[in-house]
């Protein structure tokens, strides 16, 4: 009897974690494209709640968490329960939360651990907007967004606004790529761009405000060495 324990103990120590089902994943993001930051956490929540140990709920639930309602122990508690198979992203993450608190310095330590232990798009592309709008080299980082992403739309714009590619005939539309729209405009529009992303990213005045100031720091606004007044929150 004791040998089947132990047998049954090891099958459940070696099971795949349950994953939460595409369905799920999509209200959340329906809810999120539409700015209903509310519902997309409560889906979020719900999946958490069902599907414990999958790191992909844990990790947009913690970015929500963050950037939509401005709660960054929250996030970055959640960043730091991941398995580690997903280190680079949690270092990711909690570089995000580092600007969030006002610590760039300690945010690019970060972006570049993150980088170092397995490359991704997404801290790519923000490594190389923060080295950028500081004046200082991106090479490195702008050339691992080509490696990792260089076909999406997202990091084609990031690059056209570091001068690597010609901008697209046509920007897309929408307050989740008005910051990449931003990037490649003049200040006094780049600034109009940015509070509209601002009134569809965060769900409380009090993330606006914070987004605000990480805002400040982002190529969007900050156009070396001169720095863009601070964005007007609505």
């Amino acid at each position: 009897m004791r040998a089947i324990l132990v047998l049954l103990g090891a099958f459940a120590a070696c099971k795949t974690p349950e994953t939460a089902p595409a369905s799920v994943l999509a209200d959340a993001d329906g809810a999120g494209v539409r700015s209903d930051w509310h519902a997309a956490r409560a889906a979020l929540e719900r999946a958490s709640l069902d599907y414990p140990d999958d790191p992909v709920v844990s990790l947009r639930l913690a970015r929500v968490e963050l950037e939509a309602f401005g709660e960054v122990a929250r996030a970055e508690a959640r960043y730091e329960r991941l398995p580690s198979d997903q280190r680079a992203r949690a270092l990711h993450g909690l570089g995000r939360c580092a600007l969030w608190r006002g610590d760039e310095e300690h945010a690019l330590d970060l972006f570049r651990e993150s980088l170092a232990s397995k490359p991704t798009a997404a801290c790519a592309r923000d490594l190389a907007v923060r080295l950028l709008a500081r004046g200082e080299p991106a090479d490195e980082a702008l050339d691992l967004v080509v490696e990792t992403s260089g076909g999406t739309l997202r990091s084609r714009l990031l690059l056209a606004a570091a001068g690597r590619i010609p901008p697209p005939p046509r920007l897309p539309d929408g307050w989740t790529y008005a910051l990449e729209r931003a990037r490649l405009k003049p200040l006094p529009e780049a600034r109009a761009e940015v509070a509209f992303y601002l009134d569809g990213a965060c769900a409380t005045p009090a993330a606006r405000e914070a987004m605000a100031r990480v805002l400040e720091g982002d190529f969007a606004l900050c156009r070396s060495p001169a720095r863009a007044p601070a964005v007007r929150v609505r």
